[in-house]
């Protein structure tokens, strides 16, 4: 239509034909879209060929190898010649360092480096892997195929990549050379139109899937779900399958739901409500897939595809509300670290504890408390110094007694005593390893450290009568 005008159109329906003209090629030439949708797609299918290659590792050779040649002849039916049969050869030796060597691919795809090479080589040794033994596949290794031929043409790098980090580094030095590239409008190009491919495959997938099942008598009544969830191939949780298809309702539910999200996906994507509806309802039912029906890469591969349907503002205003939560975490960790150092070169240096180091503070006519701050010791790498509360002079903390009597006590110069549950988070928190330290920082959240407190006083309330306690142990709070 570019610059030709078709005869019988009045003025106002050309400006709107060739205005509709200049959207689309705006759209297609001016700026790449989905990229974080693909870049998701990019992980979420990088994670999907490693977790396929490790849970398979053991039984490599039986399934693709050298065990599995008996399969020749089915797998010539496939048609597939070099280069996609890289494991076709007979020895074991190498077939591993094939399979080992894709795993490896997989990282780098998943990691965002150098996609535009990674991303074909990772595509040729998919099918030359799947292609092996077409009877252990779920169609999830169609999908992923063809997915993958389209990436082939898209930017998966945009975000959350090396590539991505070397580009920045790039742009703030003018000097270095710039790597080859087509100009921007035919690589938007090439992009946009790899996303297209992908959406259109997506919805070939759901329609026909629809479609077919419209026709059986199971899908009619609403009872189709009911009989794959009974299946002992698919009932990787009987229980949960049981006591999920025991209900009618749930079941009468899931099927037409089903059916329904994927006959009209591609018009419940039009609108901005009907869209969220979609995504969350189809994403869904691909993690009930996954958990119920023991199918977890085929619904990850239909979930990646699916991916790409958010839009973009929903992943930066998303990224930009994550971002601080994880310089905070980082920050909490390097302060961590910081304070561990300090602690330590005061101790090497000599200095009083008294200046440096944090006490912590028990009761120490408590057999119970004692025997767990024992079995404390021998799991965490670094301990403060301990001292029973009936050996100190507390005035010099600024505690009574009976504060001392009624929960264990953290004090550390320059901040105000930490009792009970908190005493335990500051522990775990100041502790090197980073599970004891996100442990820590767990117990001190909202709502979870109000808990910690009502365990504790439930525990002090009655730690006479636990493991290890004697009469003495009696809290003051057990009075109460």
């Amino acid at each position: 239509m570019m610059g030709v005008r078709f005869p019988g159109l009045s003025d106002e329906t050309w400006l709107a034909v060739d205005g509709k003209r200049k959207e689309l090629e705006g759209w297609l030439f001016d700026a790449k879209h989905a990229t974080y949708g693909l870049s998701l797609l990019r992980v979420l299918y990088g994670l999907l060929v490693m977790g396929l290659l490790g849970v398979n590792f053991a039984e490599r050779q039986y399934i693709w190898g050298v065990g599995s040649r008996w399969l020749q002849p089915l797998v010539g039916e496939g048609g597939f010649t070099r280069p996609f049969t890289l494991f076709s050869e007979n020895s074991p030796a190498l077939f591993t360092a094939t399979y080992l060597l894709m795993g490896f691919v997989a990282l780098l795809f998943t990691l965002g480096w150098r996609t535009r090479l990674v991303t074909p080589v990772l595509l040729v040794l998919w099918v030359s892997l799947t292609q092996q033994n077409p009877l252990v596949t779920d169609a999830g290794d169609v999908v992923v195929r063809l997915i993958l031929l389209y990436l082939c043409f898209a930017d998966l790098s945009a975000h959350w990549s090396l590539d991505a980090r070397r580009r920045t580094r790039a742009a703030a030095q003018p000097g270095r050379a710039r790597r080859i590239a087509l100009p921007p409008g035919w690589e938007n190009l090439f992009h946009n139109a790899a996303v297209i491919a992908v959406a259109c495959q997506v919805f070939i997938i759901y329609v026909s899937s629809a479609m077919f099942k419209i026709q059986g008598s199971l899908w009619e009544n609403g009872t189709a779900i009911y009989y794959p969830m009974h299946m002992h191939s698919y009932d990787a949780f009987p229980m949960l399958n049981g006591m999920l298809s025991n209900h009618v309702s749930t079941v009468f539910v899931a099927t037409y739901a089903s059916v329904f999200l994927q006959l009209f996906f591609p018009f419940l994507l039009l609108t901005r409500p009907t869209r969220i509806l979609a995504l969350v309802g189809i994403m869904g039912m691909h993690v009930g897939i996954g958990i119920l029906m023991a199918l977890p890469f085929f619904s990850l591969s239909m979930i990646g595809a699916d991916v790409i349907f958010v839009r973009d503002r929903t992943f930066a205003r998303v990224e930009s509300k994550t971002k601080p939560l994880l310089r905070g975490v980082r920050k909490g960790r390097n302060r961590d670290k910081n304070a561990y150092r300090e602690r330590e070169f005061a101790k090497e240096q000599g200095d009083g504890p008294d200046a440096h180091e944090s006490v912590l503070i028990y009761d120490g006519d408590c057999g119970f408390c004692q025997r767990t701050l024992d079995a404390m010791k021998k799991r965490l790498a670094t301990w403060p110094r301990t001292a029973p509360y009936q050996r100190l002079n507390l005035d010099q903390y600024g505690v009574s007694s009976q504060d001392a009597a009624r929960a264990m006590l953290w004090m550390e110069p320059g901040r105000p005593p930490l009792a009970g549950a908190a005493a335990f988070a500051q522990l775990f928190r100041d502790q090197p390893q980073l599970r004891w330290r996100t442990l820590g920082r767990m117990m001190a959240l909202p709502g979870i450290s109000h808990f910690g407190a009502i365990v504790y006083r439930t525990v002090s309330r009655h730690r006479h009568q636990l493991p290890g306690g004697t009469s003495a142990c009696k809290s003051p709070l057990a009075a109460r």
